[in-house]
C-alpha cells in the first residue's frame, strides 16, 4: 500500500501515516494460530525477525516501569473483557511508542527459548541480554518464549514482565508473532 501510495505522489512519511490509519480504520483482527516454526518461514521470506525477550519486553514498557501501560481493561483485551475470542488490532489504547496491543489479545511469540533464569542475567545491567540460545532441560516449562498475555489465559498475565514457554511446533487460536527487524 505503501509503494502504491508513494506511485501517486506522496512522500514515502506520508504513505505510511494514510496507509497505518487506513489499516487501522479496517477491522484487522490478529493473525493466530501460529506455529513458532510459522513465524521463522514468514520471516525468512520477509527480511523481518521475532524480537527477543528484551526487545519485545522494551518495546511493550515504552519507558515506563509499571506492569502495565494503562488501566487492564483500557490497554489490553484479556480473559475478563474479550468474551472468549480476540478483537480488532489497535482497538485499545497503544503505549507510549504507538505500539498497540503489546499486552493482551493474543500471545506472541518471541525468538529465545524460555529459561526460568532469564532475569537474572540483567541484574549486573545488562541493556540488551540474549535470551537462551538452546531449549534448557534446567526448567519444568520449556518450549519457545510467549509474551503479551491475551483473552486466554489469566488478566494476571497480561503485563510486560509476565513470560512463558510453550512448544513451537504446535498451532493453537490465542497465539500469533509480532516481527522486528534492523534499521
Amino acid at each position: 500500500m505503501v509503494d502504491m501510495l508513494m506511485k501517486n505522489g506522496l512522500t514515502k512519511e506520508q504513505a505510511e501515516a494514510k496507509a497505518a490509519s487506513a489499516s487501522m480504520s479496517m477491522n484487522i483482527l490478529p493473525v493466530d494460530t501460529i506455529s513458532w516454526a510459522d513465524s521463522q518461514k514468514f520471516c525468512y521470506k520477509t527480511g523481518f525477525q521475532l524480537p527477543t525477550e528484551a526487545q519485545w519486553e522494551y518495546a511493550c514498557r515504552a519507558g515506563d516501569n509499571n506492569p502495565r501501560y494503562g488501566e487492564l481493561s483500557e490497554v489490553a483485551w484479556n480473559p475478563g473483557n474479550a468474551n472468549k475470542t480476540s478483537h480488532s488490532v489497535a482497538s485499545k489504547t497503544a503505549n507510549a511508542l504507538g505500539f498497540y496491543d503489546m499486552l493482551g489479545n493474543i500471545w506472541e511469540w518471541t525468538g529465545d527459548w524460555y529459561d526460568g533464569s532469564y532475569y537474572k542475567t540483567c541484574e549486573k545491567g545488562v541493556v540488551d541480554p540474549n535470551g537462551a540460545a538452546q531449549k534448557s532441560s534446567s526448567t519444568a516449562i520449556t518450549g519457545r518464549v510467549l509474551r503479551g498475555g491475551g483473552w486466554v489465559g489469566f488478566p494476571y498475565g497480561c503485563r510486560a514482565s509476565y513470560r512463558y514457554g510453550y512448544d513451537p511446533d504446535h498451532r493453537y487460536y490465542f497465539i500469533g508473532f509480532r516481527v522486528a527487524r534492523n534499521p
